[in-house]
């Protein structure tokens, strides 16, 4: 997303203490990448009317998809996920460890909707909690962030923070770089999120290949 179409939004001076508790990611083929939103939140419709249809519908019914939008992602499927108030959240988006699995392993069966993009919850490392950096090694490769960080917007207010990250076979610096990607999202919570006293929420990852 370009910063430049939101002009109206202050950028936060974001800072660790912003960033806590989850992330989530998902994956799809690489022909079919689209970094756009899927469609917008007007097209959506209500988040809480949209989940209620995903509780009632599972990967078989014909014609379902589960497009999330980044906004979505952010204010509604994340922060339900961490306050506890929707528990059947994970029957959409299942909580897994990615680095246990290099991207091609992950467990995408657990996935409802498109069979081609999957989402999953992953906790924060015990290490970030200390302010230290996330070990994104996995058995035969690492995750490398690449570009600089955009920016999530939802009533003209900045959310959330994604950075693009792109999967290496070996070690650093030596790696081969494949073709699944990443995109990491960090979402600000708080009556003024260009503030750096906004309270920390959530941090997602959103992943493709």
């Amino acid at each position: 997303m370009e910063i430049s179409e939101q002009p109206q939004c202050q950028r936060p001076q974001l800072t660790f203490s912003h960033f806590a508790g989850l992330s989530l990611l998902s994956l799809c083929l690489s022909s079919s990448i689209n970094t756009e939103p899927k469609h917008t939140s007007e097209e959506c419709g209500n988040n809480q009317e949209r989940e209620t249809q995903e509780r009632d519908m599972d990967d078989r019914t014909p014609g379902f998809r589960f497009y999330p939008t980044e906004e979505e992602l952010v204010s509604f499927y994340l922060h339900n996920k961490l306050e506890g108030t929707r528990q059947d959240l994970d029957r959409a988006i299942p909580v897994v460890d990615i680095y246990k699995y290099n991207p091609w392993d992950l467990p995408r069966e657990l996935c409802q909707g498109d069979p081609e993009q999957w989402f999953f919850f992953f906790p924060r490392q015990e290490r970030e909690v200390h302010g230290g950096r996330p070990n994104r090694l996995t058995t035969i490769g690492y995750w490398k962030a690449t570009g600089s960080p955009g920016y999530v917007y939802s009533n003209n207010r900045i959310i959330g923070v994604k950075r693009t990250m792109v999967f290496y076979t070996g070690r650093a610096p030596g790696g081969r770089k494949t073709e699944w990607k990443m995109n990491e999202y960090k979402a600000i919570a708080g009556e003024d999120s260009s503030s750096t006293s906004a309270a920390p929420k959530v941090y997602i990852k959103y992943m493709w290949d």
